[in-house]
């Protein structure tokens, strides 16, 4: 009968098997550890995974990112995005400090790592479930503002479409998911603008729509004060130097009614607001009609 040896694991204490004396004076000698915590070691070197349970900006900024553009599967995590944004994936690669290979070809740029603790941690935080594209969190806004809006920001730079309408010089944000997102993109509407900005598509998917140029301005100063990794050529099309035609009307509206109330002429408010005396008589009438 073969003589087998034995001695545990200096990590977890699981006895280990070997078939010389040889292999077991070499495993002494390195102090080496069982496979199962060999692996367990070998992935947690790959990356420090656990950055992303830090209460930062930058943290919960790559976990929106991560919700709608990566995956959580068998404890790794995977971010692989089109060629063109990869400084993207390596400014992942550098928040988590991820020293291993990565997948590259001529259209994609990825990398995967796995920590089944910190993976498991993470999931636990943020509730999320396996095949996360039809089973969303239960909600994002548990955690304090700037984290909220952190996480919408890494979201949209993963599934958002920020865009000009044809021709035109204003811009829209569209977010579409899984129906089972509803509730998400409405927890993200309620951030960005007052009115109801969500429903189901003609398609049966979720759809956020904002195409109100003072929320995406204000959304996107919100987003630039938080100093996290956001896309700039999706966010640099919003202008937050442009006034849309509804802007321009509604602070004429205001000025021409704030000199009504002073006393002031229609000839008068139309000279001092550059318009015309049919516009401020429209103006005045809706007014008055209450309106």
């Amino acid at each position: 009968m073969d003589t087998l040896w034995k001695r545990k694991c200096p990590i977890c204490g699981k006895e280990i098997t070997y078939q010389s004396l040889a292999a077991l004076k070499h495993a002494i000698v390195k102090n080496s550890s069982c496979i199962k915590c060999s692996s367990k070691m070998s992935a947690n070197h790959c990356a420090n995974l656990s950055a992303l349970l830090e209460d930062s900006n930058e943290a919960f900024y790559w976990i929106g990112f991560l919700l709608a553009d990566g995956s959580f599967n068998d404890n790794r995590i995977r971010l692989t995005l089109s060629i063109k944004d990869k400084e993207h994936v390596l400014k992942f690669a550098k928040f988590i400090n991820y020293e291993g290979s990565y997948q590259e070809s001529p259209i994609r740029f990825g990398l995967a790592c796995k920590n089944i603790d910190i993976v498991t941690q993470i999931r636990n935080k943020f509730d999320i479930k396996d095949n996360k594209t039809y089973n969303p969190p239960e909600t994002i806004l548990k955690f304090d503002n700037d984290l909220v809006y952190s996480l919408l920001a890494g979201f949209i730079d993963g599934d958002g479409n920020i865009q000009h309408p044809s021709h035109r010089q204003d811009f829209f944000l569209r977010i579409k998911n899984h129906a089972s997102w509803l509730h998400i993109l409405k927890e993200f509407g309620t951030l960005i603008s007052e009115k109801e900005c969500v429903k189901i598509n003609s398609s049966g998917y979720a759809e956020l729509n904002v195409t109100n140029s003072i929320n995406l301005q204000n959304l996107k100063t919100k987003i630039l004060s938080l100093n996290i990794p956001i896309m700039h050529r999706k966010w640099d099309i919003i202008d937050l130097n442009f006034v849309s035609k509804y802007t321009k009307a509604t602070l004429l509206k205001e000025e021409v009614i704030e000199l009504y109330k002073s006393g002031h002429r229609n000839k008068e408010i139309a000279e001092i607001c550059n318009t015309s005396d049919a516009n401020v008589c429209r103006i005045l009438k809706k007014y008055k009609n209450g309106n």
